[in-house]
């Protein structure tokens, strides 16, 4: 009896230890950048260093059009540097303020669950099958899961977290704020799990 208490005892604190030393590194997905359609923006806290990552990509040749799913915007780079709107910026968010819930969306998907399928949809219009998806770096594990339910077999997709962001740390346990970000992501994650057998894609 004392041994399984034991043996239980040591398996509970390695489980601590792995998720202390690598659960908030594990937040972020990162792939490296290949020629895409598209860049696409998910929006939210950070966004100047999301868009910064974007601009970015683009002028590094990634891509030529700008989608930004939660603004219902696709911008397409101009040869002197500009962005040209083909789709013209709505005067609030869409997607990520929003009450009630999104139309035909139930209340329990998330926000950046209907940014993915926004996303796919312009793809679609655009005619186009591959995109970069931007976001933060704590935000793009959690992307990348529903991306793959989201797009599927049929689309390139890569993960590209700002480099203009630090990613976070095992210091960062002991940060408020960024203590904060941990929790909450990991919560999403296991929420989006719960549900995804269910939700709309």
């Amino acid at each position: 009896m004392r041994k399984t208490l034991l043996a239980a005892a040591v398996s509970a604190a390695a489980l601590l230890l792995i998720v202390i030393l690598f659960g908030p590194g594990y937040l972020t997905r990162a792939d490296a950048p290949v020629q895409a359609d598209a860049v696409v923006v998910f929006v939210g806290p950070g966004d100047e260093f999301r868009f910064k990552e974007a601009r970015t990509l683009i002028a590094e040749g990634y891509a030529r059009y700008l989608i930004v799913p939660a603004y219902g915007t696709v911008s397409r780079a101009t040869k002197n540097g500009g962005f040209e709107p083909l789709v013209a910026e709505p005067r609030r968010r869409t997607v990520t303020v929003r009450t009630p819930p999104a139309p035909g969306y139930k209340s329990y998907v998330e926000n950046t669950h209907i940014e993915a399928i926004l996303a796919r949809q312009a793809l679609d219009r655009l005619g186009m099958r591959s995109a970069l998806l931007v976001s933060s770096p704590f935000h793009t594990r959690r992307i990348g899961m529903i991306s793959s339910r989201v797009f599927g077999k049929d689309y390139q997709i890569s993960m590209i977290p700002s480099r203009f962001q630090p990613q976070l740390s095992v210091v960062d346990w002991l940060d408020r704020d960024r203590l904060g970000k941990i929790v909450t992501e990991y919560t999403k994650i296991i929420w989006f799990l719960l549900y995804q057998p269910f939700g709309r894609t």
